[in-house]
């Protein structure tokens, strides 16, 4: 059924059974890439992410109108959150929707924009669109809403703060996927066909285990990495004492750098295709 979606020149096929990302063009805001997640029988989620140079960037005031832009004028659309707290002052953020074509069931759209890492063009701004409101979608600190009047009492005791929060490299853990790649010669980014996705590679972050696979080879184990977070990215060094940073731009989306070698390097996009099992 991928396949007949208007407007998508698809790159890769996922086995026998359908595609897996490609390219499109987006009214208003231009090149975007689209990435399908789910069993080969089937689609839970399709993300379409707008990279920095290529398309044009948004910002989270203006989440509202850009998601209503992309649908017909009978799409009923609600924002299920705003902005969250975490995210108030900053420039990355994300929110998220209620979908409903009609005639259809609602879908659940995230819509996500963020501040970039340290290269030229880094930026990235998408939406996510899933069958249900995905819990790794809420925030890990509640939405502020407005305050309201009340009758003087006394104060609640602070809540302790979430375990989750607390534990460096949790961001990571899950199964992720690459989904493309971008090519930078001197700094500047190269025109993507450069940059081709050769075999599928696969990362699995765990308290315990750092694992690499790429298609075709055994997977890389690593036991006992060590996690060094921080606001915007996590340092994972493995049992060889080797780092890589994983720059996160949404709650699900991250990427990784090679090192410069001639002044060339090659920037990988992953997505989370799976969570770590409770």
């Amino acid at each position: 059924m991928l396949n007949k979606i208007k407007g998508v020149k698809w790159k890769k096929k996922e086995g026998p059974n359908g595609p897996n990302w490609g390219e499109t063009r987006l009214d208003k805001l231009g090149p975007a890439m689209v990435s399908a997640q789910g069993p080969r029988t089937m689609v839970f989620e399709l993300s379409v992410s707008i990279s920095e140079g290529q398309g044009k960037i948004f910002e989270q005031a203006q989440f509202d109108d850009v998601l209503r832009a992309q649908f017909s004028s009978d799409t009923k659309i609600r924002k299920l959150r705003g902005v969250c707290a975490e995210d108030a002052g900053r420039i990355s953020g994300s929110a998220v929707y209620e979908v409903t074509l009609k005639d259809k069931n609602p879908i659940f759209a995230f819509v996500s924009t963020d501040a970039g890492g340290n290269s030229p063009n880094s930026r990235t701004s998408g939406f996510d669109f899933s069958v249900q409101n995905e819990a790794r979608w809420k925030c890990s600190e509640p939405t502020p809403e407005p305050p309201k009047k009340t009758v003087s009492a006394r104060p609640a005791p602070a809540a302790a703060p979430s375990p989750q929060a607390v534990k460096a490299g949790t961001r990571l853990f899950g199964a992720w996927k690459v989904t493309h790649c971008e090519f930078y010669l001197n700094d500047q980014l190269a025109p993507i066909q450069n940059c081709r996705l050769n075999s599928e590679l696969d990362f699995r972050f765990t308290p315990d285990r750092f694992e690499f696979q790429i298609q075709g080879r055994d997977t890389e184990v690593s036991t006992a990495p060590n996690y060094q977070d921080t606001q915007n990215w996590v340092d994972v060094m493995d049992s060889k004492g080797k780092t890589n940073r994983f720059v996160l731009i949404a709650p699900d989306k991250a990427y990784f750098a090679t090192n410069k070698k001639d002044n060339k390097q090659t920037k990988f996009y992953l997505t989370r295709v799976s969570q770590l099992a409770e």
